[in-house]
This record gives structure tokens, C-alpha cells and sequence, in this order.
């Protein structure tokens, strides 16, 4: 990734396809993730950007919401 959006937003889809049925099952154990998440890893970095300091190169997402459908 070259920069990330203003807002992060993921969509896991906990479902399994059970071959025998030939139908889709929804997983449901447990999921957990952090209440914060830093993308600095993933983004690519340029030449200009070495010089700066390493902390103001992460780029933090804190969770503000989780939408569970039953």
C-alpha cells in the first residue's frame, strides 16, 4: 500500500462451504482483534521518509464499532 483512507473498515466472512451438504456454514468461534492497529507496516516507503523519526510514521486506526449479525 502506497497511504490508507481517513477510515478502515473490514468485513470478515465467517463462513464455511461444507462440501458433503453442498451448503454454507457460519463459523462461529470466537474472533478477537486489537482495539488498536497500526498499517505503518504495510505501507510502502519512500526514499524522503528515512530521515524521519519512526514514530511519526505509524499510522494508528482505533476501533470505534462492531456491527455482529446473528
Amino acid at each position: 500500500l502506497r497511504s490508507t483512507p481517513p477510515y478502515l473498515i473490514f468485513q470478515c466472512l465467517r463462513f464455511v462451504y461444507d462440501i458433503a451438504k453442498r451448503d454454507k456454514k457460519k463459523v462461529s468461534t470466537p474472533f478477537s482483534f486489537p482495539l488498536e492497529l497500526d498499517m505503518s507496516p504495510f505501507i510502502t516507503q519512500d526514499n524522503s521518509a528515512t530521515n524521519q523519526d519512526q514514530n511519526s510514521n505509524k499510522l494508528i486506526y482505533v476501533l470505534k464499532g462492531i456491527v455482529i449479525h446473528v
